[in-house]
């Protein structure tokens, strides 16, 4: 736990589940993760595998999951066509369909630049063996901000 007063991420996130229980081998997440008769989702897939990537680099552990991440994400990026659009997603408006062959998903687009974003600042954490403060996190509000 943080500081008194300061709001500090914790890795309570089910990333163990969703990767090594429920991934399939072609590295997609379910649209209800537990419930493997439902179609794949790209969505979800990359916005799972963007939190991956950040957990990995403010808990400094560049191995536990990163392999499933790493697959989430060449599996997102062979759902995104020619024009840039993520296919293969959620329908946006009803959650438990998938999202028509000539529909795109507002979500999905920034899912992609979340997931890309933090692909690529693990990838520059790892060049640069850089470390972050230990202790479970990184205090999202600092403590003394005019200091």
């Amino acid at each position: 736990m943080g500081p008194p007063g300061a709001y500090v991420l914790s890795d309570h996130f089910a990333l163990s589940i969703a990767h090594t229980r429920r991934q399939t081998s072609a590295g997609a997440l379910h649209n209800v993760i537990n419930d493997p008769d439902s179609f794949a989702d790209s969505s979800s897939t990359a916005l799972i595998a963007s939190v991956t990537f950040r957990l990995a680099v403010l808990k400094e552990d560049n191995s536990t999951y990163i392999n499933n991440a790493n697959a989430a994400y060449d599996f997102v990026r062979r759902n995104i066509d020619d024009d840039g659009w993520l296919r293969n997603t959620v329908n946006p408006l009803s959650f438990y369909t998938p999202s028509k062959p000539d529909e795109t998903s507002p979500e999905g687009q920034s899912f992609i630049l979340l997931l890309e974003a933090a692909r690529r600042d693990f990838q520059d954490w790892v060049q640069s063996e850089a470390t972050l403060p230990s202790g479970g996190g990184m205090a999202l509000i600092p403590q003394n901000p005019s200091k």
